[in-house]
């Protein structure tokens, strides 16, 4: 289904985003992307290119983010509409080590 890659220093961020939502076209089960520490993002570039994902990915993709506190990431998503509280953890907010887990519904 998804096709293997290989890190490279030149590696092109929005090829890849490309790459991966093609693969992804024929995805017929249910499936969950889960992508952790989202609070190292810091590049505006790769914000985009999460974004991008996000919103383009088939309908049959769970995605979940990880973090730790808020994010730009994060906020970002939650502006878009793309994310809900996540199931697994409602009262996430109310811990001092805040780990906010969301997923694309």
């Amino acid at each position: 289904m998804v096709r293997p890659l290989t890190a490279a220093a030149d590696l092109d961020g929005w090829a890849v985003v490309e790459r991966l939502l093609k693969d992804l076209e024929s995805l017929q089960d249910q499936a969950w992307l889960v992508i952790d520490d989202v609070h190292e993002l810091r590049s505006a570039e790769v914000l985009r290119q999460l974004e991008l994902l996000l919103m383009l990915a088939p309908p049959k993709l769970r995605c979940m983010l990880g973090a730790h506190g808020r994010t730009e990431a994060v906020t970002q998503a939650r502006a878009l509409g793309l994310l809900a509280p996540s199931p697994m953890r409602p009262d996430v907010s109310g811990h001092r080590d805040q780990q906010d887990l969301i997923t694309r519904t």
